[in-house]
């Protein structure tokens, strides 16, 4: 998002933070290093210095306690005429009195999906100051990988050559939620009956998790023919993943954040690599994904799962149609246009 910002802003974009590391050339002149304390009030007026400095006139920030000093300080001690841009990627438990400061001082509120609009609106805030933008991605790599074939990539990979790959990428848990991997091991051995060529792939796991996951795989049969389990890669990496893949499985539970509040860039990545996508049936999928571009399971049903990664792996037709439009799809949730967006709608 940082270097769509740049793209569209040039030299007017700053990205502020305490330790920025990176070799973007275009990222690398436009860095705002803030040093200091980690009481947000410190950082707030150091970075309120900054922008007094350099005349900056727009704040966008997702830190809710930086977001609350920085607003309060400039109230009472430098006056700017600023603008800020608040990004929400959920919902408070217990709505503070913070969070009403933020959301009534706030020129415009960017949230990822309509649910989280709704939330807020039902608290007082007007809708004409809510803005979604659902999370992007950046289709460059995607398009380099596809330039090879699976084969080579699965030779890149040590993957097997002449598996169906059945692929889950991402973490075990999020903020101590499961994310679907357990039903997904559950209902392997079922797609094991009927594709026995099937390969069970989960890439992206910290090395505390790949051990319990891969004792769970141990329990369910699946034999290291049939699975493999491939700790924390680089990005680029895991998406050369997911590209090799003959199926690419995003099965949240439904709990109240995955069903309402979530905008995974998963999601998003998936769409971009055109293998196929089987996905649960969640409130917030449905803002992106639909029928067309992908093959809904019901939450928590393993068995589901089973039949619809078999019917996925079976049905070329099905795959190549899901697929191919995923991937067109995706070009309405670039970060380049998801900025420019979000620029649009700040000038509005």
């Amino acid at each position: 998002m940082a270097r769509a910002l740049a793209i569209a802003l040039g030299d007017n974009f700053y990205l502020g933070g305490r330790r920025i590391i990176t070799d973007d050339p275009l990222l690398q002149n436009r860095t705002a290093i803030i040093k200091g304390s980690g009481f947000s009030f410190v950082i707030a007026l150091r970075y309120l210095l900054f922008i007094r400095n350099h005349g900056i006139m727009h704040i966008y920030s997702r830190s809710e306690r930086l977001f609350f000093f920085i607003i309060l300080f400039n109230n009472y001690l430098f006056h700017l005429p600023l603008k800020y841009i608040f990004e929400i990627h959920r919902l408070p438990q217990k709505t503070r009195f913070f969070h009403r400061y933020n959301f009534k001082k706030a020129h415009m509120l960017v949230v990822v999906t309509s649910f989280i609009k709704q939330g807020l609106i039902k608290i007082g805030i007007p809708e004409k100051k809510i803005f979604v933008a659902p999370d992007g991605v950046d289709l460059e790599p995607f398009l380099e990988l596809r330039k090879k074939t699976k084969e080579e990539l699965r030779r890149d990979l040590n993957l097997p050559p002449d598996k169906k790959i059945v692929c889950y990428v991402g973490t075990y848990k999020t903020m101590g939620m499961g994310k679907g991997v357990d039903e997904l091991i559950i209902a392997f051995p079922e797609v094991l009956k009927k594709n026995p060529d099937a390969f069970l792939l989960l890439v992206g796991m910290d090395e505390q998790s790949k051990l319990e996951v891969e004792a769970l795989i141990r329990q369910s049969g699946i034999l290291e023919e049939n699975g493999r389990v491939v700790a924390f890669v680089p990005q680029k990496v895991a998406q050369a993943y997911m590209v090799a893949s003959d199926v690419l499985v995003m099965n949240f539970p439904w709990t109240e954040h995955y069903a309402y509040f979530m905008s995974p860039m998963k999601m998003f990545e998936y769409m971009a690599s055109g293998t196929p996508i089987i996905t649960t049936d969640l409130p917030s999928v449905r803002e992106i994904l639909s029928e067309k571009n992908a093959y809904f399971v019901k939450p928590g049903d393993p068995q589901g799962l089973a039949r619809g990664i078999s019917e996925v792996l079976s049905n070329q037709v099905l795959s190549d149609n899901i697929s191919k439009q995923a991937f067109n799809d995706v070009s309405k949730y670039t970060w380049n246009v998801r900025a420019e967006n979000i620029l649009i709608a700040v000038k509005n």
